[in-house]
């Protein structure tokens, strides 16, 4: 039986489509997807001892890959997402429980 592992990136507005189009044509990868996210968080001002709430939004793409090529994969979308810059996001992996491979369905 074939294991698998999920990569998720969260990353700014604006670049989850381009980086699901570079997982397609680039590494053959299929099984992605991407949602939009918000984040909204209070931050304390230390002058005035008053709060002031941040929204924050971003994207979060999730990627289906056979254990075998996680790690490579992994490592190329923590470049092709800029995940190092300043503000370039976060990713991580996690092992897969079960996952079957079915046929798309036909158009």
């Amino acid at each position: 039986m074939q294991r698998f592992k999920t990569i998720t990136c969260i990353i700014p507005t604006g670049h989850a489509l381009e980086l699901l189009e570079r997982l397609r044509t680039e590494h053959g990868v299929t099984s992605a997807y991407a949602h939009h996210a918000r984040d909204v968080a209070s931050h304390a001002l230390h002058a005035t001892g008053r709060g002031q709430t941040i929204a924050d939004e971003s994207e979060v793409v999730t990627v289906l890959v056979a254990e075998e090529d996680a790690d490579r994969l992994f490592e190329q979308l923590y470049e092709m997402a800029g995940i190092g810059q300043p503000d370039g996001g976060l990713i991580f992996m996690e092992r897969m429980l079960a996952a079957r491979a079915s046929a798309a369905p036909e158009a």
